[in-house]
């Protein structure tokens, strides 16, 4: 890959990043993404590849409504060559790859069972919990198949 590798955020750029009206979730996956190279979820990964008909397919219905501030701070901030392709994005994310030499890619799939009025609110709460506690935690690696419940029961 030719031209910048992970890790060119700028302070400007991080201010505007923070400064974005979007969910912490988008935040933390764009800076993982340009920072070091990380995937993101499906919703920002169209958006990097500048593949609108498959982002709003993605998107809830709050980053429906910011499509355009996340494009803005695209098109002004990180470089051309990390994304606006399918080709630059995965390029990007090679380079990423290689600069953590060890590292590997788990997927995780998830069962909620969300009780409340409004059922997309909660969700949308529980995956925010779930995705700073991802970024802060450290976890071990349990055997094939064990299942791990907190304390007190199930979900």
């Amino acid at each position: 890959m030719s031209g910048p590798r992970p890790g060119i955020l700028n302070g400007e750029a991080r201010e505007a990043l923070a400064a974005l009206p979007v969910s912490a979730a988008v935040k933390a996956g764009l800076q993982r993404y340009f920072e070091e190279g990380i995937p993101t979820g499906h919703f920002l990964r169209a958006v990097l590849e500048n593949n609108l008909h498959r982002a709003l397919e993605r998107a809830d219905l709050e980053n429906r409504q910011l499509l355009i501030p996340i494009a803005g701070w695209l098109q002004t901030y990180p470089p051309g060559s990390a994304w606006g392709s399918k080709d630059q994005v995965s390029a990007w994310l090679e380079a990423g790859a290689l600069s953590r030499p060890g590292t590997f890619e788990v997927t995780v799939r998830l069962r909620m069972k969300i009780r409340g009025d409004d059922g997309e609110k909660a969700k949308q709460e529980a995956l925010e919990i779930l995705g700073r506690q991802l970024l802060t935690d450290r976890y071990e690696v349990e055997p094939l198949g064990a299942t791990v419940l907190p304390e007190g029961g199930g979900l």
